[in-house]
Order: structure tokens, then C-alpha cells, then sequence
């Protein structure tokens, strides 16, 4: 019975252990708002629709030029 005390000390002991380790580490991680992944997202979606407008364009250019109609952009 000794030995299962023991054990179940040191259990106890290491969780306490990994509980402080837990708190301590807490304050180093980043909190993230709902406005954070708004913004993120948005970030995502202006550089896609950036990229699609430039191919867009780059593909009006291509048929303005096949068309014998090329403009200025």
C-alpha cells in the first residue's frame, strides 16, 4: 500500500507541477479576437480578387489585341 501512495504522490505532484507550468506559459500566448480573423480573412480575399482583376485584364488586353481593338490600360 505504500508504494501505490507513493505513486499516487507523485501523480499528484507532477500535475500540480504541469498545472504551474500551464499558468506561467499562459501569458506568452497570443489572443486572437474575432476582428483579428475578420481582418485576416479580408487580407486573404483583396489579394486573391487582386490577382483574379489582373488576369481579367490581362485576358481583355489579350482579345482587345486579337480583336485589332488595343486600348490603353
Amino acid at each position: 500500500m505504500a508504494a501505490t501512495e507513493k505513486t499516487l504522490e507523485a501523480l499528484a505532484n507532477r500535475i500540480m507541477d504541469l498545472d504551474y507550468i500551464i499558468e506561467k506559459n499562459h501569458d506568452k500566448h497570443v489572443s486572437v479576437t474575432a476582428e483579428d480573423t475578420y481582418s485576416f480573412v479580408e487580407s486573404k480575399k483583396n489579394s486573391n480578387t487582386k490577382k483574379k482583376t489582373n488576369s481579367d485584364v490581362k485576358r481583355l488586353k489579350d482579345w482587345l489585341g486579337r480583336e485589332d481593338q488595343e486600348q490603353n490600360f
